[in-house]
C-alpha cells in the first residue's frame, strides 16, 4: 500500500493547532484524511490530548447526566431599554425655559419588570375573566370523591362529567363558581364542589406604533397592557402615553397611562384577551412646567388639548413653597416668540399646546428680623418683635 506522508503530516499539524487553540481533540476517523480511528486515537495519546494523567479513558467514564444539559424553562424575551437620549422636544422646551426639562413618564419602562402573565402562587381573584383555554381543577366531595382537570373548550363551555355543560368563557371566575355550585346542588345530594384555576390560557397580543420593538407577543392570561408594552421595550418619546389604543374585535378602548401613574381619574382598561391589538400613536400636544416645583417636566395634554393651571401644578408635584410663588405663562405667538402673562395666585386659567408655566419665588428675603454679629456669645438673627432696641 503506498505511503501517504502528506496526509499524516496534515493530521499531526491539525492536532498541534487543536492544542494551541484549545479546541477538542479528534476522536473519530476522518474520511477527508483517510486515517482510521485507531491511528487518530494513538496520535491523541501521543500528544496527551483529551486525557489527564489520572483520568480514565472515555470508554471507562461514567455515563453523562443528561438532566444537566436539559434546556432551561422558556422565558419571555424582553427588549433591553437603554437610557433614553434627549429628544428634540426636550431640547426646545429646555432652551425656552432656561432649565433642563424631560418628558414625563417614559423612564418608567426602564424599571418595570413585566409579568409573563402565567399563574403563580396565590388564589385567583373572583373578577378574573375566564376564556377558552383556561384550565380549571374541579373537586367533587360526594359518596365517591373525585377530581378533574378540565379546560374550557372551544365553544366556551366547562364540561364536567355527570354535569350539564356550563358556560364559562367571557364570565368571571366568581360567577362561574356560583353556576357550578348550583349545577352540583341540582344533580347530587349532599355534595360539595371546589374549583380553582390550574393553568391560565396563553394569548397572543400584537403591539404596533411608537414602541421600541413592535411585534406579536405570546403571554399568559394574567398579563396586562403595561406588561406587553414593557416586553416591547416601552413607548418611544415620539409616542403618546395618553392615547394608547386597545382594539378588541370591533371595539376600541383608550388607555391613558397618566391615570395609572398618578392615580387620578378612572383606571384604564388593562386586562387582555387573545387577539388584542395595542397601537401607540404619535405624541400629542404638550405643555411644560418649569421653575420652583417638585417635578419640572414636559407633560402631554389629554384628548381635549387643554389643561388648567391647577392640574398642571398637580402633575408637577406643586410649588416648592406653599405660599409666595409667582405664576407666569409663556405662550408662543405666530412668529414663535414667547409672550409672558402673569397668572393669579389661585392658578385660574388654562394652558394651551406649547405653553410653559413658570413658577418663581416672589421674594427671597426676611422681614421682622435683625441680625447680631461680632464679638458676642450667640450671634445670629433675632425677631424684631422680641428685641426692639440694641440692649
Amino acid at each position: 500500500m503506498p505511503r501517504r506522508p502528506g496526509l499524516l503530516q496534515a493530521a499531526i499539524v491539525g492536532l498541534l493547532v487543536s492544542l494551541c487553540t484549545g479546541s477538542p481533540a479528534l476522536a473519530q476517523g476522518s474520511p477527508d484524511l483517510g486515517l482510521s480511528s485507531g491511528l487518530l486515537e494513538s496520535l491523541n495519546r501521543a500528544f496527551g490530548v483529551g486525557t489527564t494523567a489520572n483520568e480514565p479513558s472515555q470508554s471507562a467514564q461514567a455515563p453523562v447526566d443528561q438532566s444537566r444539559n436539559a434546556p432551561a424553562p422558556a422565558v419571555i424575551p424582553r427588549v433591553s431599554v437603554p437610557p433614553l437620549p434627549r429628544s428634540p422636544l426636550e431640547d426646545d422646551y429646555s432652551r425656552r425655559a432656561g432649565m433642563a426639562l424631560t418628558q414625563y413618564g417614559y423612564d418608567v419602562f426602564r424599571t418595570i419588570v413585566p409579568s409573563s402573565g402565567d399563574l403563580e402562587n396565590g388564589a385567583v381573584a373572583d373578577d378574573y375573566l375566564l376564556n377558552i383555554g383556561d384550565e380549571l381543577v374541579v373537586t367533587l366531595r360526594a359518596e365517591q370523591p373525585r377530581s378533574y382537570r378540565i379546560r374550557i373548550d372551544r365553544e366556551g363551555q366547562l364540561v364536567v362529567p355527570e354535569l350539564p355543560p356550563i358556560p364559562a368563557a367571557g364570565i368571571t371566575f366568581g360567577q362561574m363558581r356560583d353556576d357550578l355550585e348550583a349545577k352540583v346542588a341540582q344533580t347530587f345530594r349532599n355534595a360539595e364542589v371546589y374549583v380553582s384555576v390550574g393553568r391560565v390560557r396563553q394569548i397572543s397580543v400584537a403591539v404596533f406604533g411608537d414602541v421600541n420593538a413592535p411585534g406579536i407577543y405570546r403571554v399568559g392570561g394574567f398579563a396586562t397592557a403595561v406588561d406587553v408594552l414593557a416586553l416591547a421595550g416601552g413607548v418611544k418619546k415620539t409616542g403618546s402615553l395618553r392615547r394608547i389604543l386597545l382594539t378588541r374585535g370591533r371595539k376600541s378602548y383608550t388607555i391613558d397611562l397618566y391615570a395609572l401613574m398618578t392615580g387620578a381619574g378612572a383606571a384604564p382598561e388593562l386586562a387582555l384577551t387573545d387577539g388584542d391589538r395595542i397601537t401607540v400613536p404619535p405624541l400629542g400636544p404638550t405643555i411644560a412646567v418649569a421653575g420652583e416645583v417638585v417635578r419640572p417636566g414636559i407633560y402631554e395634554l389629554a384628548a381635549d388639548q387643554r389643561m388648567d393651571v391647577h392640574q398642571a401644578l398637580t402633575l408637577a408635584g406643586m410649588p416648592l413653597r406653599a405660599e409666595g410663588s409667582r405664576l407666569v405663562r409663556y405662550s408662543l405667538d405666530a412668529q414663535g416668540r414667547d409672550i409672558p402673562a402673569e397668572i393669579s395666585a389661585g392658578g385660574e386659567g388654562a394652558l394651551a399646546p406649547g405653553d410653559i408655566l413658570a413658577v418663581r419665588h416672589r421674594e427671597d428675603s426676611e422681614v421682622g428680623t435683625v441680625w447680631l454679629e461680632g464679638n458676642v456669645r450667640v450671634p445670629g438673627p433675632r425677631s424684631l418683635s422680641s428685641a426692639r432696641d440694641v440692649r
